[in-house]
């Protein structure tokens, strides 16, 4: 049955707010480290099967271009991930979304900083606007806590992964094009579990194995799940609509991430919805749409000016 690009965009970001979830019933259970490199490799083992001969027949390709991939791994697999779920061990996982979704604008503060693309008076203000929101779920919209700077560790952490995801976003849409997508989506987590072993092997020194023994059925089935819904399949979803629509038409539907988020945190976490989510997320997403929309903003713009109105 082929679905239609709206349906598709609708389960991707319901299956990436579900890395905030599992990772939030993960914390304190799962090391970080640990986590990642278990999530990364059961995509690996399911996307592999699919991908093996254009592996095959692409190798040389891929090894003459292993910095370029390991690059990947570092920013889009390894430090996304540990900074995500580092993130939910510390602040809300409606928190952590709500911060994530401020992905775009640090998307194009990236991009103007690294290849010198312009930004408009309206993508400015756009920024400036997002950014304000942010702050403003960081700071939980007390007065006394931004006095005082006084800043929950898993936000920063959260802050760490949106500027990751950034990089990656922008290194992937310039030097991308040359790789076959299948393909590079696995040796792309193949970077990303590379990197991520130095640090795993550094975590278990710290901390040790112990919290194997902890593990339940429910965690079993959690550590599955996070390999499958918010890796594999949300990529699947999302890549097989951006084939059918415009990625500015798709670019809309990534706001439902904190929406399905804070809904589901609310039903399964009974984590609270505060005020200062409300006003921090109409400010993110407000300024997210200006950064996102400036081109027609901006000519709409230049046509009341010209008129007088």
């Amino acid at each position: 049955m082929k679905l239609s690009p709206n349906i598709l965009l609708l389960l991707a970001p319901l299956f990436w707010s579900l890395n905030f979830l599992i990772g939030k019933t993960l914390a304190g259970v799962i090391p970080a480290g640990a986590l990642t490199f278990l999530r990364w490799s059961i995509s690996l083992s399911i996307l592999l099967p699919f991908c093996w001969k254009e592996l095959f027949i692409n190798k040389k390709l891929f090894l003459s271009n292993w910095p370029l991939i390991l690059t990947f791994g570092l920013t889009g697999y390894f430090l996304n991930s540990v900074g995500t779920f580092l993130a939910v061990s510390y602040t809300s996982a409606i928190n952590a979304a709500f911060i994530a979704s401020f992905n775009p604008v640090v998307f194009a503060l990236i991009a103007f900083f690294f290849y010198r693309e312009k930004v408009s008076l309206v993508q400015i203000t756009g920024i400036i606007t997002s950014l304000t929101g942010v702050l403003w779920i960081i700071f939980k919209g007390n007065l006394n806590y931004i006095l005082h700077l006084k800043v929950n560790l898993g936000d920063g952490f959260m802050l760490l992964a949106v500027l990751s995801w950034a990089v990656y976003s922008n290194i992937l849409k310039k030097k991308g094009k040359i790789f076959p997508w299948t393909s590079l989506f696995a040796v792309m987590i193949m970077g990303g579990i590379v990197v991520t072993t130095p640090y795993l092997i550094t975590e278990t020194l710290y901390s040790g194995w112990g919290w194997i023994n902890d593990l339940n059925f429910r965690h079993y089935i959690s550590i599955l799940a996070v390999g499958i819904f918010p890796s594999l399949l949300a990529f699947y979803c999302w890549n097989k609509a951006i084939e059918m629509v415009e990625s500015n038409q798709a670019a809309i539907f990534l706001n439902l991430i904190p929406v399905y988020t804070t809904i589901l945190s609310i039903i399964i976490l009974g984590e609270e919805f505060m005020l200062y989510h409300i006003i921090g997320g109409i400010l993110i997403f407000l300024g997210v749409f200006m950064v996102t929309n400036y081109q027609t903003l901006t000519k709409s713009l230049k046509e009341k000016f010209s008129t007088g109105i």
